[in-house]
């Protein structure tokens, strides 16, 4: 191994001894009186092949590097000018081309403007580029309403989807705004200054560097602002009180001034309203789910309502699940941009929120909802969680000169949660769950956390372009440290029953969490032109990292009345360490409308595990993979391409699921780690075709994906349903599950393992056009899944050995979305979701199911007449197939009138309304593999607002410059990208 390092070494020291002689040709661009930014400039050759490029900055600057002696053509472009060419010769020493000035070709195109509709939608290479005067809102939209009009963009649950896939970046003039939580864009930024929406999928720096992928894209969306809003000050201020003591308290300012860019945003209410990061929640939804209620996962299924009314957003589009309790938040952010100089680019965001949520639920876990003879566990409880945070971000971009920079990518985030639950658990027998005398178990849980965590990370990224087009090389180093510590105190009492004697027993346990890890890391990467359409590439990782979980539960005595008594089965040290090597290549086909990309690399990796409790445990494990990469993209036209993916990866266990303690938070469902869990490997495709008719305005897209993996990283779950005469338990006999636990009369315990098996399938289709006899868009979208994923399970009907109980579920959907185009002043959205779920099982075939839920939402705003104002929405929530007695259908109406004033109506007085029909539920199904459970929540009831509210708009005018966009699609600085 010494001497592979010794070679890429030398391999890299090398490749910096590859500088040949060559010089730059640089200048400016402009056009009507003013720079032109991101004009295309290329240097042709004698026979008008096109040698390099570049595209101009803030300035209307540009600067082509490693151009050898020689006599070129140059060539200038941009949209609405005419091409301009000057002859150059190239020596020894740099060229400056002085000012290049386009001649406007503005005429034909206000000829086509007058005649014309704006295009929705068009196509440029892997982006779909929507434009925001297709879509009219009112003045008071912000982004998130703007979207919702949009071809394939869809917010569920707080989460914004764009063509079926999780947006998880959303940047503003390819720059980062707030780091990574799309909602502090989108619910803060007005869409009045949006020119464009830009979908893509959005690559790390460096493959966008080298134009390899790395297979780590991530659904982004860029909003371009129109050049006169980017210079000037711009927000919004809202005040409310309401009645049952409700308040809400917002803003944000702006300020724009070219490069530099502060924004401040600040939240204070007790409605429900998150607009931030589920990152920054963790310890909310940890706290609230109790540890072991394994609430989120299997199944799933439809939600209720019971968000805040937000001023006109869309009611419940909050990141957490808004229905479970009711929250009081208070926060504030800061972000930050601007360019130091003429080579440094900074980028930071600070965030801080509280959060106090306040629950009463009441679940209904049914072990075999099909079978009359099976057991039920009743819980209701109430909980409590406060959960602080603080999320800082900062990227800083040093472009040394035109061949080399670096970026710096510090993130750090600290939370601290404190939360509490008391929940009442009863067992009973399913055939006459309304009779006390067949109650079988009957226990109450306390349950107290203190917990704190830090997480950082941080990456490094030189990169260097050669003076031949198309050599490259790059090194990005990083490094992470996290830590999650704290306490739990579970207090369990068994009461007595009106079946079995006996007197109330009393379990006090508290447990020490402190689990820490780092990891430090390198990947090498080096490109080589093979010809002016292929390109070779290297690469070289490594990484080490390091988890150590420590959870020790002490038991109460009452002689010492301390809690030292070592639980030995709920107590688990775990020292985890993985060192990855990986070597390998790839080669790229690059033409105009085809590419072909194929990359693979050989994966070592070494996984030490040492474990003292429950048991001493001491493992090594070697693995070797082969990781695939291939990736196709043609384009049938300018408007129509396809491209294909393919990835296999590997997936270690988390330091969670090595852990051998057994999670007694919740007493019903036990959980436990397994130290022999071994890697899994996912191998994954997907299939995405694009076609975009700017004439019709109508665009369609399809999607088509899959998955399956080798070794899934799954669970085993044994369960004690033991027999029972006539519906009475006849002794509580306790089970041994093999593992070191004993299992009792309704308790179940879920275990890691390793499982074959593993598949899923995806499609998504998506058509968009106008009405135009309404002035309307309508989109109409479907999409249908099915997966299978193994399991086993066992229970006194196996004898308690585990049996195959794999679950395979198929959904089939589709949807409509009707938005206005008529006016500012009067704005609406019709849409319907609608999904019909099959759910079987393959040992407990009672457990299977069918249902259906849909989702509906009208949203109406109108300036009816001098500065009246009247906005409604109605939220329509069926489900269906569930149970009969469930609440399946609810309504959720609301409302507000207002009368806007002042100068250009930027003050409002509104009346709000939230549930006006008084009908708001919550309610949410959770598909097992052995058990159905049901929950209903704590939802916000019928109140009303009066409310304040101001917009500020102070801007530059139209000749504002605009700033430079960095990280925007057909803009990436591509060292070794062969266009």
């Amino acid at each position: 191994m010494k001497k592979q390092h010794l070679l890429f070494l030398l391999f890299f020291t090398l490749s910096f001894t590859a500088f040949s002689q060559s010089t730059s040709v640089s200048g400016t661009v402009e056009g009507g009186g003013s720079p032109l930014i991101g004009a295309t400039v290329a240097l042709l050759k004698a026979d008008s092949t096109v040698f390099r490029g570049a595209a101009t900055d803030v300035d209307g600057g540009f600067q082509i590097a490693g151009v050898p002696a020689g006599r070129y053509i140059i060539k200038a472009s941009y949209l609405g000018f005419s091409d301009f060419y000057r002859g150059v010769t190239v020596g020894g020493t740099p060229v400056s081309m002085g000012t290049l000035t386009l001649s406007s070709a503005s005429r034909r195109l206000r000829e086509v403007e007058v005649v014309g509709r704006a295009a929705t939608v068009i196509t440029k290479a892997d982006t779909a580029e929507m434009n925001a005067a297709a879509y009219k809102v009112n003045k008071d939209a912000n982004a998130e309403n703007l979207i919702q009009k949009m071809p394939g963009v869809t917010i569920q649950n707080g989460q914004v989807q764009a063509q079926g896939e999780r947006v998880q970046r959303v940047l503003v003039d390819g720059k980062e705004f707030f780091g990574e939580d799309p909602n502090a864009v989108l619910k803060n930024l007005p869409a009045e200054v949006i020119s464009k929406i830009q979908v893509f999928d959005r690559q790390s720096d460096q493959s966008q560097f080298t134009g390899f992928s790395d297979g780590n894209e991530q659904k982004t969306i860029n909003i371009i602002t129109k050049p006169e809003f980017r210079t000037g000050q711009f927000g919004r201020f809202s005040a409310g009180v309401g009645t049952d003591e409700r308040f809400r308290l917002s803003g944000n300012i702006n300020q724009f001034k070219g490069d530099q860019r502060i924004s401040i945003v600040a939240l204070s209410n007790n409605v429900n309203e998150q607009n931030f990061s589920s990152e920054d929640l963790v310890g909310v939804a940890s706290a609230s789910s109790r540890g072991g209620g394994n609430r989120g996962g299997g199944g799933g299924g439809p939600r209720g309502g019971g968000g805040g009314f937000g001023g006109g957003n869309n009611t419940g589009d909050f990141l957490v699940n808004s229905s479970n309790g009711i929250a009081t938040t208070n926060a504030i952010g800061i972000n930050y941009l601007d360019k130091l100089g003429k080579k440094v680019d900074v980028q930071g965001s600070y965030f801080f929120n509280y959060t106090n949520n306040d629950n009463n639920y009441n679940t209904l876990r049914e072990f075999d909802f099909n079978n009359p003879g099976a057991y039920d566990v009743n819980e209701g409880g109430l909980s409590d969680a406060k959960n602080q945070n603080h999320r800082l971000n900062l990227r800083i971009t040093y472009n040394i000169d035109s061949a080399n920079s670096i970026i710096i990518r510090p993130r750090l985030s600290l939370q601290q949660n404190k939360g509490d639950s008391f929940t009442e658990s009863r067992l009973f027998s399913d055939s006459q769950i309304e009779s006390t005398q067949l109650l079988l178990k009957n226990f109450d849980n306390t349950f107290l956390s203190d917990l704190t965590g830090i997480n950082f990370n941080n990456s490094i990224l030189y990169r260097h372009s050669f003076a031949k087009r198309g050599r490259t090389i790059s090194l990005d180093v990083n490094n992470g440290y996290n830590q999650n510590k704290g306490d739990n105190r579970n207090d369990i009492i068994f009461l007595k029953d009106l079946v079995n004697e006996g007197d109330d027993s009393l379990v006090y346990l508290t447990s020490n969490l402190d689990n820490r890890g780092y990891n430090v890391g390198a990947n090498l990467n080096y490109t080589e032109p093979l010809s002016q359409k292929t390109q070779l590439q290297l690469t070289y990782v490594t990484n080490y990292s390091n988890s150590d979980g420590d959870r020790r539960t002490f038991q109460y005595r009452p002689v010492t009345e301390l809690y030292d008594s070592l639980v030995v089965n709920q107590s688990s040290t775990v020292d985890n360490r993985t060192f990855t090597q990986e070597f390998g290549g790839g080669w790229r086909y690059n033409t105009k409308d085809f590419q072909v990309m194929l990359n693979a690399r050989y994966q070592w990796l070494e996984l030490s595990t040492d474990q003292m409790y429950p048991r001493a445990l001491d493992t090594v494990r070697n693995y070797h993979n082969i990781l695939p990469f291939a990736m196709l993209r043609y384009n049938f036209t300018q408007d129509r391409n396809v491209r294909i993916f393919y990835n296999g990866r590997s997936q270690t266990p988390s330091v969670d699921q090595l852990q051998g303690a057994v999670d007694y938070s919740n007493p019903t469902i036990l959980t436990q780690g397994n130290p022999n869990l071994g890697q899994s490997f996912n191998h994954s495709f997907n299939v995405r075709y694009s076609s975009a008719n700017p004439g019709k305005s109508a665009s369609f897209f399809a999607v088509f994906g899959g998955s399956f993996a080798q070794d899934y990283l799954g669970r085993s779950t044994i369960i004690n349903n033991g027999p029972d005469t006539n519906g009475r338990e006849v002794e509580d006999e306790p089970v041994a599950t093999g593992t070191g636990v004993f299992l009792g009369r309704g308790q179940q315990l879920s275990r890691s393992i390793n499982l074959d098996g593993q598949y899923s399938f995806r499609s998504f289709l998506n058509y968009g056009f106008p009405l135009n006899f309404i002035k309307s868009n309508l989109n109409l979208n479907a999409n249908a899944t099915y997966s299978k994923t193994p399991s086993l399970y066992s229970d006194f009907g196996t004898s308690y050995q585990p049996v195959a109980n794999d679950s395979k579920t198929a959904n089939l959907g589709g949807g409509v979305v009707l938005s206005s185009n008529i006016s500012e002043n009067f704005d609406f959205l019709i849409s319907t979701n609608g999904t019909y779920n099959q759910v079987e099982y393959a040992y407990r075939t009672t457990q299977n199911n069918d249902y259906y839920n849909q989702s509906s939402l009208l949203r109406l705003n109108w300036v009816l007449w001098k500065g009246l104002t009247l906005t409604s929405e109605l939220n329509h929530q069926y489900n269906g197939g569930l149970a009969e007695d469930i609440d399946n259908t609810f309504t959720l109406l609301n409302g507000s009138v207002g009368y806007k004033f002042l100068k250009d109506r930027k003050a409002e007085i509104r009346l709000s309304g939230f549930d006006l029909l008084g009908e708001n539920n919550s309610l949410n199904v959770l598909f097992q593999d052995n058990y159905r459970e049901t929950t209903q929540t704590t939802v916000l009831q019928r109140y009303f607002m009066v409310s304040f509210v101001y917009n500020l708009r102070m801007f530059g005018g139209a000749g504002a410059r605009p700033m430079q966009q960095q990280q925007g699609p057909g803009n990436f600085q591509r060292g070794g990208g062969m266009h």
